[in-house]
């Protein structure tokens, strides 16, 4: 039977948190994840790395999985590592994977190919680990880093990577400045993309290019109704995009 991820983090069950924290069971929600205590998954999964176990209790979620992912960088061989925790059952222990990439590759094309068994990963949250580890790389060199994403691949978690990694303002992350200023016009490499992705039929997808508008929308508003008034609104697929992008605003294109 397989069971269903809780809610609150004051429902998990001790013993189903105990295989989480031993990193025997993966997290079936974010309540999940946020109970686990890191400190006690990494002494299962590397009982032979001392640190300072104290300096943890005073990070937050994501400053957790970066400390961990820190302390392999400097204390073990990062590209054995990666490998060894790309294959683990724990997705916690994935998300660590995630952020030692940077530590392999400086080039976010390099990095691009190294991530990409994890950008296809089966849980939800080591794919937001991927493009949130990513994401100050693209940035680095906005411009040119753009044009390596794949936009059209066949897999639909691909192609969320890409709308997720390029939000102007992004989940648990940095901002992209230049989206959100437009500075000059830069807004406008991510016309092809958004126009591909105007007609996505994957509900997940669509969920995520609808929360790029929504985005755009709070520095942009006027550059992103135009970008999508010319979109073809009697596709069912684009209007749920449309809908979901303008759902606080008030826009004069037809849904």
């Amino acid at each position: 039977m397989i069971r269903k991820g809780f809610s609150s983090r004051k429902l998990i069950p001790s013993e189903i948190l105990n295989k989480l924290n031993k990193g025997e069971e993966a997290t079936l929600s974010l309540s999940e994840a946020l109970a686990i205590d890191m400190n006690i998954l990494f002494c299962s999964i590397f009982p032979n790395i001392t640190y300072d176990t104290t300096a943890v209790k005073a990070l937050g979620f994501i400053q957790k999985i970066k400390f961990f992912s820190d302390i392999l960088a400097k204390n073990t061989n990062p590209l054995e590592s990666f490998n060894f925790l790309l294959q683990h059952s724990s997705d916690t222990a994935r998300a660590w994977a995630c952020f030692l990439v940077p530590y392999l590759s400086k080039q976010f094309e390099n990095s691009l190919q190294i991530m990409y068994p994890l950008i296809l990963d089966k849980h939800f949250l080591v794919r937001e680990w991927a493009w949130i580890s990513l994401r100050e790389q693209i940035i680095d060199n906005l411009q040119y880093n753009i044009n390596l994403l794949n936009y059209k691949h066949e897999n639909h978690l691909y192609r969320r990577f890409v709308s997720e990694i390029l939000r102007p303002r992004g989940v648990w992350c940095k901002h992209i400045t230049v989206f959100k200023n437009n500075q000059n016009n830069i807004l406008d490499i991510c016309v092809p993309i958004l126009k591909y992705f105007s007609n996505e039929e994957n509900r997940y997808v669509q969920n995520s290019v609808g929360n790029w508008i929504n985005d755009c929308a709070k520095d942009n508003l006027e550059w992103i109704k135009q970008i999508c008034s010319i979109w073809d609104t009697s596709n069912p697929h684009t209007k749920y995009i449309l809908k979901r992008g303008f759902r606080n605003f008030k826009v004069s294109i037809p849904l």
